[in-house]
């Protein structure tokens, strides 16, 4: 009777892992013939196993060559469909198409899921939906305004003087190499994004783990203490004590209450400290890397800064090198080429259908491009891999006719464009020009492999092995 009782439980185990095998095949099965035929995007050309499932991307990221090279496989991809669709979502490559995705007059929303990328899921940046994120952006946009900027762009020089200082005492003329990614990493506070899983980690544990997530760590329970400082402050005496800063100013805001919760201003604080410090370090670097490669670009930007400034030590003011038209030259190329952010920007179209060229792109569905895809159009930017400020000169025109700075997205476009563009544009064109007005550079051991684009880490990197931008200081300039 035992052996009966225990045979009908095995047969039962049996059926329902049978049931559990056919249910889970016919689902899938379902699934595919979905997404090959009746999804909404469907009709769009692709190659079939990406539209088919979100693996390839993972096998791309992950498992090929050294991980990062989905964009590359998707761009092969690009000139065998055209545009194309990916699960649920459709990416297009079309330079002039950009600014009408990311127009400043689209409330189109962030897929939701991408907030929690970085781990700062309460930030401005992260946020989804488009009113949310106009209110969070709302009360940050006038502390990175031009003006704001050019109000405290002598902090920024200061720092460069500081710097150039170190730079003159301790590495002139002792053929000793410096990096400039790290010089430049230095100077901006180079810190990564921050990784959710050390949120909850011990601190002994990371340390142990990874020396270098450890300072991530450590940043981030630092900008919790210092903001749990400011809202001590405000509890105790009505309102925030310290310096004027941009979290201060947020606590002290009419912003309701639940969004001035000690993470979300954390969150925010991380996000903006954090965000455009590597892309701008890697831009100074970039920039760096092709005046020294190109001596005749090199040569009109210090016969221009030598007339603006005939003595060294005594820069001009950040208004005055803006105004500088071959420097602000070389700055567009420096951006365009660094790339900036090189990860598809999706956003769900709504409202109402989308019409693109031929298509109209349905509501309730993702919609991405790349920036990088813009910086390098050869009909843009013609020679796209050439290092030429006189492309910038004048009232420079793309050869559509169009203004060339509307194809300038290296801080992408519209109501998410990125908040800290003035700042960024602040810190290279003070870095760039006290470097090369104060200094004689040349470069050493260092190829184009330094600053290509081989692997996308959110950031484009170099392929591993390579080394970042070394030079020698050779003297000063008179």
């Amino acid at each position: 009777m035992n052996n009966l009782i225990l045979h009908s439980k095995d047969l039962n185990i049996y059926h329902i892992s049978l049931f559990a095998f056919a249910s889970t095949v016919v689902y899938l099965t379902g699934l595919a013939i979905y997404r090959l035929y009746f999804h909404p995007l469907a009709k769009f050309p692709d190659p079939r196993l990406a539209a088919l499932t979100q693996w390839v991307e993972t096998y791309y990221e992950l498992f090929n060559k050294e991980g990062g090279q989905f964009y590359f496989a998707y761009t092969d991809w690009h000139k065998k469909y055209g545009n194309e669709f990916l699960p649920n979502e459709l990416h297009i490559q079309d330079s002039t198409f950009y600014n009408t995705l990311y127009s400043i007059t689209k409330h189109y929303v962030k897929v939701a899921h991408t907030q929690y990328r970085f781990g700062l899921p309460l930030s401005s940046f992260a946020t989804s939906n488009y009113n949310h994120h106009r209110l969070r952006r709302g009360a940050i946009n006038p502390f990175f305004s031009r003006r704001k900027i050019m109000e405290h762009s002598h902090a920024v020089q200061k720092k460069v003087d500081r710097m150039c200082e170190r730079l003159q005492n301790d590495s002139m003329g002792v053929s000793r190499v410096l990096g400039l990614n790290e010089m430049w990493g230095c100077l901006t506070s180079d810190f990564s994004s921050l990784a959710t899983l050390a949120q909850i980690l011990p601190d002994s544990l990371v340390r142990w783990l990874s020396p270098q997530m450890f300072s991530v760590h450590k940043f981030n329970n630092d900008m919790i203490d210092q903001v749990q400082q400011i809202i001590d402050s405000r509890a105790r005496d009505g309102k925030s004590d310290g310096k004027n800063t941009v979290f201060k100013a947020l606590l002290d805001s009419d912003l309701p209450p639940e969004e001035l919760s000690l993470h979300r201003i954390q969150n925010e604080a991380v996000s903006l400290v954090g965000a455009g410090l590597d892309t701008t370090a890697k831009t100074l670097s970039t920039t760096c890397f092709y005046l020294l490669s190109n001596p005749s670009v090199l040569q009109k930007l210090q016969e221009e800064l030598d007339h603006s400034m005939p003595d060294p030590a005594d820069m001009v003011s950040y208004d005055e090198l803006a105004k500088l038209p071959y420097l602000s030259a070389v700055i567009e190329e420096g951006l365009r080429l660094a790339y900036g952010v090189v990860e598809r920007l999706p956003r769900i179209i709504s409202g109402s259908p989308l019409p693109y060229g031929d298509w109209v792109l349905p509501t309730g569905f993702p919609v991405s491009m790349d920036d990088h895809d813009v910086l390098t159009d050869n009909a843009i930017f013609p020679d796209p891999g050439e290092f030429r400020p006189e492309r910038w000169l004048g009232d420079a025109v793309a050869p559509d006719g169009k203004k060339l700075s509307t194809y300038q997205v290296s801080f992408s476009k519209g109501p998410r464009a990125c908040v800290g563009l003035q700042l960024v544009y602040a810190e290279v064109t003070m870095g760039t020009a006290s470097i090369f007005r104060r200094f004689d550079l040349t470069l050493h051991d260092t190829d184009r492999a330094s600053v290509e684009y081989y692997m996308n880490l959110v950031v484009p990197r170099p392929k591993p092995g390579v080394h970042g931008v070394e030079v020698f200081l050779q003297s000063l300039r008179a």
